[in-house]
C-alpha cells in the first residue's frame, strides 16, 4: 500500500514539473538548436554538442563559445567572460541556499540553475501530493535535457544539412531584445 502511494505522489510530482517546463521546453529546444548549428559551424561536430549542453548549463555561453572556439580566444578572456555573463546565477543561488542545502542533489541543482528554472521554482506553491523538493529537481533536470536536446539536434542538423547560416548567430541576441 505504501509503494502505491510514493508511485502516485512521484506521478503526480513528474506531472506537476513536467507541466510547469513546457513553456522551458518550447524555448530550450529552439535555442539550443541554434547553438547546436552554430558549434558546428565553428568547426565543432554534434558530439561537442553534446559535450558543452551537459557540461555548461547557460545557454548564453555557449552561444558565446561557438565564437570563442571559432576565433581561438585567450583562456582569460574565457574565464573573464564566463564569470561576468554567469555572474547573476549567484544571486539567484543565494535565494535557495536553505532548500538546496536540504536536498540530497544540491550540487545539481546549484549546477543546473538558470533564468527559466529560477523563476519556475520561485512560483512553486504548495500542492497535495506534490514532494516540491522531489519536483524542484525534476525540473531543473528536464530544463536541463531540453537543452541538451536542442543542442545535439542542431548540431546534427548542422552536419546533414548544408545551408547559409548567415544571421543565426543574431538569434540569440534577437530573444533577449524581445524578452
Amino acid at each position: 500500500m505504501e509503494n502505491i502511494k510514493q508511485d502516485s505522489s512521484l506521478k503526480k510530482t513528474f506531472i506537476f514539473s513536467f507541466k510547469k517546463s513546457i513553456p522551458v521546453m518550447l524555448g530550450y529546444l529552439f535555442m539550443g538548436f541554434a547553438s547546436g548549428i552554430l558549434l558546428n559551424e565553428a568547426g565543432y561536430g554534434w558530439f561537442w554538442s553534446l559535450i558543452s549542453s551537459v557540461s555548461i548549463v547557460s545557454g548564453t555561453m555557449q552561444f558565446v563559445l561557438a565564437d570563442f572556439l571559432k576565433n581561438h580566444t585567450a583562456i582569460i578572456t574565457v574565464i573573464l567572460m564566463t564569470f561576468i555573463i554567469n555572474f547573476r546565477y549567484m544571486f539567484y543561488g543565494l535565494s535557495f541556499i536553505e532548500k538546496f542545502n536540504k536536498m540530497k542533489t544540491k550540487y545539481y541543482m546549484i549546477f543546473s540553475l538558470t533564468d527559466e528554472t529560477y523563476s519556475i521554482m520561485c512560483s512553486f506553491k504548495e500542492t497535495d501530493g506534490v514532494d516540491l523538493k522531489k519536483a524542484s529537481f525534476l525540473l531543473a533536470f528536464l530544463d536541463h535535457m531540453y537543452w541538451v536536446i536542442g543542442c545535439v539536434s542542431g548540431g546534427i542538423a548542422g552536419s546533414a544539412i548544408k545551408y547559409d547560416l548567415t544571421g543565426i548567430d543574431f538569434s540569440m541576441t534577437a530573444l533577449f531584445i524581445v524578452i
